[in-house]
């Protein structure tokens, strides 16, 4: 039987050399930056606040301003590595949010803090997607499954990991420095990965130069603003008529970009999005578990870091020690999941994960419940770790899974999408559970203001202060206690009723904070309500995906390297472009 013989140049080393690893460190160490930055923002933003001012809803920019961002211009980003080479895209994305990790430690409000946060995430969006294009082009077929498996475990870890890093420089306060630490430390990071990927990172490129959707990206972009300014932006602004009307807007808009993105795939011309995707049943699916389960988590891990610090006291440090037990769930359900489960029970793993999730998140309110105002963090620490284990069990298998049944030719593209949606169900998650929390807030501050007021009138009474003035004080001071605003100022409603004095202002003062914490829990416990109903109907969803394991879950080194030598040969008048680096 005749073999089929590769050329030198072109047959993968079976180790990979040195400098593949190098890259590969410097690639993962790229996406770490990314989530980093979208999940450390939450334990900072106190510090933040504090700092530059700013109410909640600014707090949610930072947050939802950067995914967005993220979202809308990912596909676009691939597709400039299409056309302009992976090397150059990825090092002008990195250079990029380099830049803009420094204008963001540099701002000097809140606007200026949003607006750096927006750009850096248009430059991930452009660095991002560079890193799998790198990976497959780069790696020998061989290695590629391990350099692949190595960025579960490591992304995960990063994305919920983030907080505990990020509290630690901020209580530390290096330098003087604060919450602008968390910025920084991308800096140096940066400049870094930059020197050697200039170094040993190749170049390639799309062997047919695709077309950029301009119309697309812009229809995309404004779709999206349209939908998600009003759901984080509305609640302060009282839902006028011009509100409501960009969110109803927003579904034409939509709905022409849809249309457009069919006439643009029937005239045989490159869209955004390959409308195609949206008949496979599989993918469908799978875009609104990734939508429901980054929504859910996204949005409960915010609420969950304000809960701690704002209406618990807790510091930067210990809110994101809280934490921690998601990290390491994660760590822990991304390994095992990765090398022991899903190769034998393939897409099962992934609702193994989201009942695991449910179970955790059913954990977390009955902690919640049971701790009341007394919430200790190593409280969590049972119901966290096997939350985090169900997003480790998610997180692996939840690519594969959906984009099993793609063909090649719509691979790129539903890739994109995938990525997008993760990033828009962090958006919504955080547009969406943090105004429903926000808004909580207000009305339990209230019932709990009332629970309170028979013990501040007693007082006030046996002590032979006038009520009614006190009494109108306390509940003003509760609501400035979790206000949407700056919170308590010292010439504020708080500063006044501390400033009666006596006896009844000091019993008045415990009062206020007792009925604060009692609001952030309450409202918390009911977020957390919100966050297990998306992970249910993520769990239903579930039920519709394949859960067969796939052949090539099996196959040997030495199979992977003869299907590679086939491949190459079909190609081999249409090769995918790659010099070496300049």
């Amino acid at each position: 039987m005749a073999s089929t013989t590769m050329p030198t140049a072109e047959k993968p080393a079976r180790g990979g050399s040195p400098s593949h690893w190098l890259l590969l460190f410097v690639l993962l160490g790229a996406n770490f930056m990314d989530l980093l930055d979208g999940s450390v923002i939450n334990v900072a933003m106190p510090a933040i606040r504090a700092d530059l001012g700013g109410s909640y809803t600014a707090l949610q920019w930072m947050a939802a301003g950067y995914a967005l961002a993220f979202a809308v211009l990912l596909v676009t980003g691939g597709r400039l590595g299409d056309v302009f080479g992976r090397r150059r895209t990825f090092l002008a994305g990195l250079a990029a949010f380099t830049a803009m990790s420094a204008l963001c430690a540099a701002a000097q409000n809140s606007t200026e803090l949003i607006a750096a946060r927006v750009l850096q995430g248009a430059s991930a969006a452009v660095m991002v997607p560079q890193v799998l294009a790198v990976i497959k082009n780069v790696f020998p077929p061989g290695r590629r499954a391990a350099a692949f498996g190595a960025s579960g475990p490591f992304m995960g870890l990063a994305a919920v990991g983030g907080p505990v890093l990020g509290g630690a420089l901020v209580d530390w306060d290096l330098f003087g420095t604060g919450w602008r630490s968390v910025f920084l430390l991308n800096v140096p990071v940066g400049i870094a990965a930059f020197a050697i990927a200039l170094r040993i990172l190749p170049e390639s490129r799309s062997p047919r130069r695709p077309d950029l959707d301009t119309v697309g990206m812009l229809l995309a972009t404004t779709g999206l603003f349209l939908l998600v300014y009003p759901l984080v932006q509305g609640r302060e602004q009282g839902w006028p008529g011009w509100i409501l009307a960009m969110l109803v807007g927003s579904v034409p808009v939509l709905a022409l970009f849809a249309w457009y993105e069919v006439r643009l795939q029937r005239s045989e011309r490159t869209p955004l999005v390959e409308m195609s995707l949206l008949r496979n049943r599989t993918l469908v699916v799978g875009l609104f578990i990734t939508l429901a389960f980054f929504c859910a988590m996204a949005g409960y891990l915010m609420v969950l870091a304000l809960h701690v610090q704002i209406g618990l006291g807790f510091s930067a440090l210990k809110a994101g020690l809280t934490e921690m037990p998601w990290a390491v769930g994660v760590a822990f359900g991304s390994a095992w999941s990765g090398m022991a489960l899903v190769p034998r029970h393939g897409g099962r793993v992934l609702t193994w994960g989201l009942f695991a999730l449910l179970i955790g998140t059913a954990g977390t309110w009955l902690t919640l419940q049971l701790a009341g105002n007394g919430l200790n963090p190593w409280e969590l620490i049972p119901s966290g770790l096997l939350c985090g284990t169900g997003m480790g069990f998610v997180l692996t298998p939840l690519t594969s899974q959906i984009l099993g049944g793609v063909s090649d030719r719509e691979a790129g593209s539903a890739s994109g999408l995938l990525n997008a949606f993760d990033q828009l169900g962090g958006t919504l998650g955080v547009a969406v559970l943090g105004t429903v929390f926000v808004a909580l807030l207000g009305i339990r501050a209230d019932h709990a203001a009332d629970d309170s007021v028979p013990r501040v009138r007693a007082v006030a009474t046996a002590s032979g202060q006038d009520v009614d003035p006190l009494l109108t004080d306390f509940r003003a001071c509760v609501r400035e206690r979790v206000a949407t605003d700056e919170g308590p100022s010292a010439a504020g409603d708080c500063a006044r009723l501390a400033g009666r004095g006596g006896e009844s202002a000091a019993v008045a003062g415990r009062e206020v904070e007792k009925a604060a914490r009692t609001a952030f829990t309450d409202s918390t416990k009911t977020i957390t309500w919100f966050s297990g109903g998306l992970v249910l109907l993520a769990l239903l969803s579930a039920g519709l995906l394949p859960t067969a394991v796939r052949d090539e879950d099996w196959r040997t080194e030495e199979e992977i390297l003869a299907e590679y030598a086939v491949g190459r040969a079909k190609d081999a008048e249409e090769p995918d472009i790659a010099e070496a680096s300049p």
